[in-house]
């Protein structure tokens, strides 16, 4: 999965988390943006300072070690740090990441793989102009990023380019389905 596409997940993610929840704190929701650092500090001693400097070059963001350091107990809850020893300095923090296996069922599984068939399959029936060669991965990655940018501006973003188009009664169902399960 390329980059983009995992960045994109994990906006789709934090955006996840605080929707719907009244009493949670948002600095929760920025946990998931923090995963590609965690993963490069596993198994080292958690400096603020370091993390913060990770953030900033990753994201870009004004963010300093104090900053990062208000995220030890919330990165603590979430099992990313544990607490190794106490100093005259204070709390020592080893960093704990493993990558959080995503289960997902096997009639989703099949139907996300017939979706990419589809997807392969289209271009050769509208024209020859649009006669590309891509991996099933990179359809993947076309695809989640798609379902990714449809779903994050809200409901109906996209009505003023689509004009009065409606989706299908099939395309709510299934769209519908996916959100039940979980997925979208």
């Amino acid at each position: 999965m390329s980059n983009v596409t995992r960045r994109a997940l994990r906006v789709y993610a934090a955006l996840n988390e605080l929707k719907g929840k009244e009493n949670d704190d948002v600095l929760d929701a920025l946990i998931p943006f923090f995963e590609p650092i965690l993963a490069v500090m596993d198994g080292k001693v958690f400096d603020p300072h370091l993390f913060s400097a990770g953030v900033r070059r990753l994201y870009r963001w004004r963010f300093t070690g104090d900053i990062a350091a208000t995220f030890i107990p919330r990165l603590e809850r979430r099992g990313f740090l544990k607490q190794q020893a106490r100093s005259a300095a204070g709390v020592i923090y080893l960093v704990q990441y493993s990558e959080k296996p995503v289960e997902a069922s096997p009639a989703l599984l099949t139907a996300f793989e017939k979706i990419i068939d589809e997807f392969e399959e289209f271009p050769p029936k509208v024209t020859d102009l649009l006669s590309y060669t891509k991996t099933r991965e990179e359809l993947k990655d076309i695809l989640i990023r798609f379902l990714v940018m449809m779903d994050a501006p809200g409901q109906g973003a996209f009505a003023p380019q689509l004009g009065e188009l409606e989706p299908g009664g099939t395309a709510v169902e299934v769209w519908r389905a996916l959100k039940r399960a979980g997925i979208l």
